[in-house]
């Protein structure tokens, strides 16, 4: 399950009138910008709202184990923004680095590390949840594992060859697609 409910754009509020408002209010005391406040309401009603989830889950599906992986939102455009207000050097790796922990429902077994992970760029967090979980890589997931060592955490900030190469070979394929640069 991915919930990308706090993703961009946060020039519109999603977050019911009325509700975190609290929050709100301590954000933009915060920095004085009204996306991040929008950000950061929700934030708050994505971490209240997986609470419930968790409860629910964990007594509807009591013998069902479920990993679960937490991470941080990496929000190249917000973070860009908030480098420039709070006059923060540049750092190529900000705006895609992210914290990640594991946690299980319904499972005591010690296979799955559980806790925070070092921090890495958010392109290696699909194929860390994959490992963790033991699911056989496919073989863009297993050369994306490879680059995780070959590159560190540092993804989308690594001059490596090798990954300009796996890139070009996604393209290639059709896997992703190149749409033109929009100014920002």
């Amino acid at each position: 399950m991915l919930t990308n409910f706090n993703h961009g754009p946060h020039n519109r509020s999603l977050v019911t009138p009325g509700h975190f408002e609290v929050e709100r209010a301590f954000a933009a005391a915060s920095l004085p910008d009204a996306n991040y406040a929008e950000y950061y309401a929700r934030l708050v009603e994505t971490a209240a709202t997986w609470k419930k989830l968790k409860s629910e889950l964990s007594s509807r599906f009591p013998n069902r184990p479920t990993l679960i992986m937490h991470y941080g939102d990496h929000q190249p455009v917000m973070t860009r923004r908030i480098e420039r207000k709070l006059k923060l050097d540049p750092d190529a790796r900000r705006q895609f680095r992210t914290f990640y922990a594991m946690e299980t429902l319904n499972d005591s077994s010690d296979r799955i590390p559980r806790g925070r992970g070092p921090d890495l760029d958010i392109a290696f967090l699909g194929t860390v949840v994959l490992q963790h979980a033991g699911l056989p890589l496919d073989e863009i997931d297993a050369t994306r594992a490879s680059l995780l060592d070959h590159c560190g955490g540092a993804y989308f900030a690594s001059p490596s060859e090798r990954k300009r190469r796996f890139h070009r070979t996604l393209v290639d394929l059709g896997l992703i697609d190149v749409a033109p640069a929009r100014p920002v």
